[in-house]
């Protein structure tokens, strides 16, 4: 997905105030993760960074749909 599809994918959803995307990686912020995820994707052009960026907006999605978002 691009930033554009990102933005459009956490539109008008709940999001949890904190999420923990990995054992030992919280996000304790969640839309302002979404926010300069988005951000980030719209300005860096390298696929390495990008890769990650996506990888954990997806897995964000991924737990929002199975409802396991919060701690």
């Amino acid at each position: 997905m691009n930033a554009d599809e990102y933005e459009a994918a956490f539109q008008g959803i709940d999001l949890p105030a904190t999420a923990e995307l990995f054992p030992g990686t919280i996000v304790s912020d969640v839309p302002a993760f979404i926010n300069n995820s988005i951000s980030l994707l719209r300005t860096v052009r390298n696929p390495k960074q990008t890769d990650v960026i996506q990888y954990r907006l997806d897995r964000l999605l991924e737990l929002i749909a199975s409802g396991e978002q919060t701690i």
